[in-house]
């Protein structure tokens, strides 16, 4: 014997199963992380290479060269550099970005430079900002513009 029609055309189930009494998912079932009194201290670059505070805990961030995960989380803690590897995993690598949260109690505020009265530097020519692309040239008194190769003093 297995599954057979049963009165009124219905499929019974094979013989030994036991009935699932509901599909829902028991929300009392899921893991979740223990949430903790105490806010967990983390350093933006001193704790490069380990994992980023989970983002519902209570952390303190402090900005000692990286963005704080507050304002700047991966979707992946770690990246494979196997590019075969990668490929095989399937796995979308997407970045949350809050340019704009607010520090949490305790944090200090963002760092902000002070471009001065006149404003970030910018290509006596074309005008283009200074960006990572530019060149420093005689002993780092000029700088050559990557847009349009103009020498601007500093």
């Amino acid at each position: 014997g297995g599954a057979g029609l049963g009165g009124g055309g219905r499929l019974d189930p094979p013989r030994g199963s036991a009935r699932q009494s509901s599909t829902r998912i028991d929300p009392s079932q899921i893991p979740r992380p223990t949430a903790s009194d105490t806010a967990e201290r983390f350093l933006t670059r001193t704790s490069l290479g380990g994992l980023p505070p989970p983002a519902a805990s209570n952390y303190i961030a402090t900005d000692d060269g990286n963005a704080s995960p507050r304002l700047m989380r991966l979707t992946l803690n770690q990246i494979c550099s196997l590019n075969d590897a990668t490929k095989a995993a399937a796995i979308p690598v997407a970045a949350v970005i809050q340019p704009l949260a607010e520090p949490a109690p305790g944090e200090l505020p963002v760092p902000v430079v002070d471009p001065g009265p006149d404003g970030p530097m910018r290509c006596g020519r074309c005008r283009a900002y200074i960006n990572p692309f530019f060149s420093f040239v005689e002993r780092g008194n000029a700088f050559m513009c990557n847009l349009c190769n103009q020498v601007t003093p500093v």
